[in-house]
């Protein structure tokens, strides 16, 4: 594989960033960066624990009549590397999104998420090609790959939710997706882009799963620290990697339940779904982080996670280490 041919795939890569990735991300946003963080301490509700306590982690964002209103920052970085005729090809991105979240409850009791974003910038470098997008300005680009992500400017989704965070409903995203056609204005690559998203991402049903199946983490009915329990979760989303997690409660602290999160990765010759093609991979890696859940809320108060892997693909016959690392971090405050 020539160095021209891996940066045609570089380019490829990065507008799939833009869109896929992208979209993935806010799917995640919907619960584990719904937080809360209250800069003023004297407002903060605060509740007494011990080491013995028991403690219930559950979703309960707001009262009835009641709307609050959160600003947070999210960042998610990927950096992966391949090496291919002793070359290395380094593919590295950062997502940084500052979303707006409005939730209140209707008279049913379920709890409504307004989600619009504010901000949304991506970083992508690969090879010799470089991009710096926000979605505030995408729109005025020649590119139209590059234009589509446009549609991400005030963007809003909304998401009706039962409180055990079962999906009811999840409403606007058809705007997002006629928003990408219009920008996109007939070029047959930036169609046929979308195209491919929407059917992965842009899908009222995938958005549900990915919701409801974040939900599935938490453990139901009270639990005391030192308490463990094991879940799936997806490390690398563009490539549909799994990491059997390990959860333990360690504590609690300023009415946050601390939760640490440990796994481990190892499997060979296991076909993962790259772009449009189907690649055989062997990797081995380590997965840990820790979340702060706010006990009065549900909601989570801060997340950190790193992921880190090697091995290796075959692509066409031809074996390609690779070495990969995706981190998560959210920091957020209320806004109301």
């Amino acid at each position: 594989m020539k160095t021209t041919e891996i940066n045609k795939s570089s380019y490829k890569w990065i507008n799939r960033v833009i869109t896929g990735s992208c979209f993935l991300l806010i799917a995640w946003l919907i619960l584990f960066s719904s937080c809360k963080h209250d800069s003023n301490p004297s407002k903060k509700a605060h509740t007494s624990f011990n080491k013995d306590s028991s403690v219930e982690i559950k979703l309960r964002p707001v009262q009835l009549d009641e709307t609050k209103e959160y600003l947070f920052n999210t960042i998610n970085e990927t950096r992966i590397v391949q090496e291919v005729n002793d070359e290395e090809m380094v593919v590295e991105n950062a997502i940084e999104v500052s979303t707006l979240y409005r939730i209140s409850k209707d008279s049913s009791g379920n709890y409504i998420f307004n989600i619009s974003f504010k901000d949304f910038k991506v970083k992508v470098k690969a090879g010799d090609i470089e991009k710096d997008l926000k979605a505030t300005t995408a729109a005025g680009s020649f590119d139209p790959q590059e234009r589509i992500f446009a549609a991400f400017n005030n963007a809003v989704v909304v998401v009706k939710v039962d409180t055990s965070g079962k999906v009811l409903a999840v409403d606007s995203l058809d705007r997002i997706q006629a928003k990408m056609y219009e920008l996109a204005k007939g070029n047959a690559d930036a169609t046929q882009m979308i195209k491919t998203s929407l059917q992965q991402y842009l899908t009222a049903d995938n958005f549900k799963n990915i919701f409801e199946n974040t939900y599935k983490i938490l453990p139901q009915g009270k639990i005391k620290p030192g308490y463990q329990w094991k879940v799936n979760n997806t490390a690398v989303a563009d490539m549909k990697i799994d990491v059997p997690l390990q959860y333990i409660l360690e504590g609690i602290e300023d009415n946050n339940a601390v939760v640490s999160v440990a796994g481990r990765l190892d499997f060979e010759n296991k076909q993962i779904q790259v772009q449009a093609n189907t690649i055989d991979y062997s990797l081995k890696g380590e997965q840990s982080g820790e979340i702060k859940i706010d006990l009065s809320t549900g909601l989570v108060s801060s997340s950190e996670s790193e992921f880190n892997a090697k091995g290796k693909m075959n692509v066409m016959g031809k074996e390609i280490p690779v070495k990969m690392m995706v981190k998560n971090s959210v920091r957020s405050q209320v806004v109301k």
